[in-house]
């Protein structure tokens, strides 16, 4: 079942809105009204803003804080092109493929023009707050919303059905070991995750903890969850609730969370051994009763084919890492305006793909390398030696900055210039912004991540 379509949601929420300072001391560009001339858009322009709609407390000032977000970055945007007026133009909330919804504003930039006597205002269909022109205008109001969620699911998500079962002959949930995969992603769907490794493999994830390895194209490994991977790249995999909240059994009596009281004679109880493979149980321990004695509780598997050998994570040299790095450095800074690279002017294939949305995806290009997009153009580029596990992929090169260099030999480099805070140097090339995180290195601040991210 492919679920793509259009959510229409629809939320009264009774908003008591006393005032909504845009939080900026330039005058505001935003006006309730067409001005009274000929004049020209010169840009549309869009924002969005993070609400938590779940979260019903305070529910008032998070939806006042997203939209003085909105409102002082249209006034930016519209600064930027030199616009005497903006219009908002449209107000949304959509709900991403992750869950989380999000405000959107769309506006036109509009040129400065000799007003006329002879013209009447038109009305704007938002006023400078954002609100809808039609409603009552004073300094307290009830403000009733109506809230069109829109949902960006493009991916295919079918019901996986009541197999609960891990085991060495059924494989996993109906699946069993040695099936090919697209067998597999027609069975549970489009992955949330998916890599290429050494030697002909590829390793997919459903959600953070369903990791499943495949070589020359068959299910030889599944594991939950998978320790190889760090939490770092694990935050940019989407969740899967289908996969997130299954109970998954290797028994009747057990499961996923079962509490076992483990002695040194009974160990071997978790390990299975098949013709077709081998099931390992992992467990957690926990001291109970004051420390007196142990409890453990199952809490991951590791089942096996017979033939399955380890695989290794593909281009994970310090040589692609710098090639990589140079290109995306020179596209970076050669910039004719912003937002104009895109993925096709990138002359190499991406290591793994996750979060497919409809429009934004995330690319690994190495395993320190990450990118963000919209449509085709890049929206950020993150160097962390913290999306792996491997200490190979751990030293970074980009331009001037290198893993490892001092605050000061940073400094020295960008002129004193940004704006550093928190362990975090921003500088503002007004096409893109520039961030390098600093980590406490034997009493020294050294540079260990940088994010790129184009506006």
């Amino acid at each position: 079942m492919v679920l793509k379509h259009k959510l229409s949601l629809f939320i009264t929420l009774l908003l008591i809105i006393f005032h909504v300072d845009a939080r900026t001391t330039s005058p505001s560009l935003i006006v309730d009204y067409y001005p009274a001339c000929d004049y020209t858009i010169i840009k549309n322009l869009s924002a969005k803003s993070y609400i938590n709609l779940h979260l019903k407390v305070s529910l008032r000032n998070r939806y006042a804080e997203s939209m003085n977000e909105l409102l002082v970055e249209l006034n930016r945007q519209g600064r930027d092109v030199n616009a005497k007026y903006i219009v908002i133009t449209d107000k949304k909330i959509k709900e991403e493929n992750s869950g989380r919804h999000y405000i959107y504003l769309t506006a036109e930039a509009l040129d400065e023009c000799v007003l006329s006597d002879q013209m009447d205002e038109k009305i704007a269909p938002f006023n400078k707050m954002g609100k809808l022109q039609n409603e009552l205008t004073s300094s307290f109001e009830i403000e009733p919303i109506v809230i069109e969620i829109e949902n960006e699911k493009s991916f295919e998500q079918p019901e996986l059905g009541d197999n609960f079962t891990v085991s060495v002959n059924e494989g996993i949930y109906g699946i069993p070991l040695q099936s090919r995969i697209n067998e597999v992603k027609e069975r549970f769907g489009t992955p949330s995750f998916e890599m290429m490794l050494a030697d002909d493999s590829t390793l997919l994830s459903y959600g953070r903890n369903h990791w499943l390895t495949f070589q020359n194209g068959k299910l030889k490994k599944v594991e939950y969850p998978n320790t190889q991977v760090s939490n770092t790249l694990k935050n940019y995999i989407p969740f899967d609730d289908r996969f997130t909240d299954r109970r998954w059994k290797i028994s009747e009596s057990l499961y996923k969370n079962t509490l076992l009281e483990i002695h040194d004679e009974d160990k071997n109880q978790l390990h299975y051994k098949g013709e077709k493979g081998a099931l390992t149980i992992h467990t957690t321990t926990y001291l109970r009763n004051n420390q007196k004695y142990s409890q453990s509780q199952v809490t991951g598997f590791s089942l096996f084919s017979t033939d399955y050998s380890p695989s290794k994570v593909g281009r994970s040299d310090e040589t692609n890492n710098t090639k990589i790095l140079a290109s995306i450095f020179n596209l970076v800074t050669s910039l004719d305006e912003p937002q104009s690279l895109g993925l096709s002017q990138f002359d190499f294939d991406p290591l793994a793909q996750m979060s497919k949305y409809k429009e934004e995806q995330v690319y690994l290009l190495s395993p320190l390398i990450l990118v963000e997009s919209v449509g085709e153009y890049i929206k950020k580029i993150v160097v962390d030696p913290g999306l792996s596990k491997s200490a190979e992929s751990s030293g970074w090169e980009m331009g001037p900055f290198a893993s490892g260099q001092s605050e000061e030999e940073v400094n020295t480099i960008v002129e004193n210039r940004g704006f550093f805070f928190d362990d975090i140097l921003e500088i503002d090339n007004g096409k893109y912004m520039l961030k390098l995180f600093f980590e406490e290195v034997d009493g020294l601040n050294k540079l260990y991540k940088l994010e790129i991210s184009i506006f």
